[in-house]
């Protein structure tokens, strides 16, 4: 006589386990690199924002310059008060920080993203003012510019005293 069990046998639920560690195994690295590559999107649109708020400041400075009768349109200055030049900065998602002028490097502001710092923006303006450069940095990786009149250096912000091509 046989009963009417009902469940699964340990082999069903075997198969089962198998294939759910199957489809993870599959889909957490996509995951990972799904995190990865909106992390640098989000590094290469801040460099993005930072070139056109320069070029933007320079417009305007372009501009009053036209109507006042003067000639010294400027970049902004590289330092704590950068982010200003945002109509809306995201202080909970970037960290900007002002580092001085030492030695080859001149003063540039880095914005690093909140979540990983090793995904960095930096921005560097000439001495008088008069050309600019934005790079990023990946990953940990050497940097890569991003915009401006500057040429990249070989070091890992990308800038240094003679980066901007005077």
């Amino acid at each position: 006589m046989r009963r009417n069990e009902k469940g699964f046998t340990l082999i069903e639920l075997i198969v089962v386990i198998a294939i759910i560690g199957i489809l993870a195994a599959i889909v957490i690295p996509q995951f990972t690199n799904a995190t990865t590559k909106a992390k640098e999107s989000v590094t290469k649109s801040m460099a993005t924002a930072v070139v056109s708020a320069a070029n933007q400041k320079y417009a305007e400075s372009l501009l009053s310059d036209i109507a006042g009768g003067a000639d010294a349109s400027t970049y902004p200055e590289a330092d704590a008060t950068f982010e200003t030049n945002f109509s809306s900065f995201d202080a909970s998602t970037w960290t900007i920080t002002a580092a001085a002028a030492d030695g080859d490097v001149e003063k540039y502001v880095s914005f690093t993203l909140a979540d990983d710092t090793d995904y960095i923006v930096y921005y560097i303006a000439s001495t008088d003012k008069d050309a600019f450069m934005v790079t990023y940095s990946l990953n940990g990786a050497n940097a890569a510019k991003a915009g401006g009149t500057g040429t990249l250096a070989t070091s890992a912000t990308g800038i240094d005293a003679d980066s901007h091509g005077d």
